[in-house]
């Protein structure tokens, strides 16, 4: 069963470089091995592998949509970049279990 984490809601900003959502300003509880991302108000790319994205390489995520990250490696290796000239804002909540 997943319990939701303690922490709150972890917001981060990602802006023009590939960052992880560590770099982009939310705290990772330890443990967690799922995460569900509120994508607030601007369109962002991931590469969940660790790679490299950039505004038309990976995968595209806009304003309302929820990206969801179903493992500790997926959590630590996910990098993020916005996919125009406006900052992105994700809300992060994190889970532990199955």
């Amino acid at each position: 069963m997943l319990k939701i984490m303690s922490g709150g809601v972890q917001t981060a900003t990602v802006s023009t470089s590939a960052d992880t959502m560590a770099t982009d300003g939310a705290t990772v509880p330890d443990g967690a091995n799922r995460a569900e991302g509120y994508v607030r108000d601007a369109s962002v790319v991931v590469d969940r592998s660790g790679g490299t994205p950039t505004a038309t390489k990976g995968e595209q995520w806009d304003a309302g949509d929820i990206i969801i990250l179903r493992s500790a490696d997926e959590i630590r290796l996910a990098k993020f970049i916005r996919q125009a000239s406006t900052d992105c804002v994700i809300d992060w909540h994190f889970y532990t279990g199955t």
